[in-house]
């Protein structure tokens, strides 16, 4: 009797997540109005108390107005019942927790491997993310600037993302696609041309990140028709491996006859220092983001703004980092309301400062805009 769950948000209410539970519900209501049926065609009718002559006339009891309503509370749950797997199990994958556990396991034994293959790094980021909130739809199209700071030439370029995004377009001049694991999202690419130390090159993507129908759980609230919160990890791709996507808990590694954990490097390996922690392809970099939205919603990038424009029911602000920022950052979209104010210090210079919340949420707003000048 259970049933998908529904997550909840002052900006979006039940939003679309609705739909899954309902149809489960429906699925359910169904299946308990045929054993109503039931019970009605096994109910004690005269002196006869035993059960078996009774399952011998339910037959008989079937037919007029009862094998009607069983006949159309079965269609209703079989129907109901291939669609809720078509959306679960076809348009989205359904993995039981075993499942998981031993894809990810199997995931460590072939990729851990190639953790130290020399890799670019990156260090400019160009994005044009084309957000679509009441479709769910996430749209970019990205170019990194990529530079070999090892001593060594690189002779491949490991290129990850998640399973859920769609690869559209991935390029990289004097490359060729040597191996792709699709179900750990990982594609190796051979550079004809080895990368010298200190060259520069640029890898191109586009991508497409969607929620076909529904799934049986982990619905993805990252896309929503008001509050789009997304990162940009979800909508570009990663160089080199990422050992998040690993088992962690000791336990379950055992399980797998895996190492209890994967230790982060001694104190006294340097050659640690080459990669940060929130990701191993980027120390700062600098970024050109270029985002749109629904021409109701506000869009919000990180950067400083260049442009901010409504025209053919879209809304696009265009932002460009002052200076290196972190290689992690998020992509907004919302029906802000918006709260101003300018900050001036002793020398006369002023600082704009602006807050975006919710409309209904506007208690703490002048709090905030006051702590931002102490």
């Amino acid at each position: 009797g259970d049933a998908a769950p529904v997550p909840l948000s002052e900006l979006y209410g039940m939003g679309h997540f609705w739909l899954a539970r309902a149809w489960h519900q429906f699925y359910w209501t169904a299946f308990a109005l045929m054993l109503l049926v039931g019970a009605h065609l096994l109910w004690r009718r005269g002196t006869e108390t035993r059960l078996r002559p009774r399952f011998a006339l339910a037959p008989k009891r079937l037919q007029g107005p009862a094998g009607v309503i069983m006949g159309l509370f079965t269609l209703a749950w079989v129907g109901s019942g291939a669609y809720i797997f078509y959306n679960s199990n076809v348009l989205n994958r359904y993995i039981t927790e075993p499942e998981q556990e031993q894809l990810l396991a199997d995931a460590e034994r072939l990729l851990l491997p190639l953790e130290t293959l020399p890799q670019p790094k990156i260090t400019h980021v160009s994005l044009d993310v084309a957000l679509h909130p009441r479709e769910r739809v996430a749209l970019a199209t990205g170019e990194y600037t990529l530079v070999n700071r090892h001593e060594v030439p690189v002779l491949q370029l490991i290129v990850s993302t998640p399973r859920e995004l769609a690869i559209e377009k991935l390029d990289m001049s004097g490359s060729r696609l040597e191996t792709t694991y699709e179900e750990f999202g990982v594609r190796i690419y051979t550079l004809e041309e080895p990368m010298a130390p200190g060259e520069t090159r640029t890898l191109r993507f586009v991508t497409r990140l969607q929620e076909q129908g529904f799934p049986n759980s982990n619905a993805q609230t990252r896309l929503v028709t008001n509050g789009t919160f997304i990162n940009n990890a979800e909508i570009s791709p990663l160089l080199g491996i990422d050992r998040t996507i690993f088992l962690r808990d000791r336990a379950t590694r055992r399980k797998y006859d895996l190492p209890e954990e994967l230790r982060v490097a001694r104190l006294e390996d340097e050659t640690a220092n080459s990669s940060h922690y929130l990701r191993p392809d980027s120390d700062w970099v600098t970024a050109d983001i270029r985002l749109s939205t629904d021409a109701d919603q506000t869009p919000v990038a990180p950067g400083m703004t260049v442009s901010d424009t409504t025209a053919d029911g879209r809304r696009t602000v265009v932002t460009r980092t002052e200076s290196p920022i972190q290689h992690f950052f998020s992509l907004q979209s919302a029906r802000y309301a918006r709260a101003d104010d300018t900050w001036v210090n002793s020398e006369g210079s002023s600082v704009a400062l602006a807050v975006y919340y919710h409309p209904e949420h506007e208690h703490n707003v002048q709090r905030m805009l006051d702590a931002m000048q102490i």
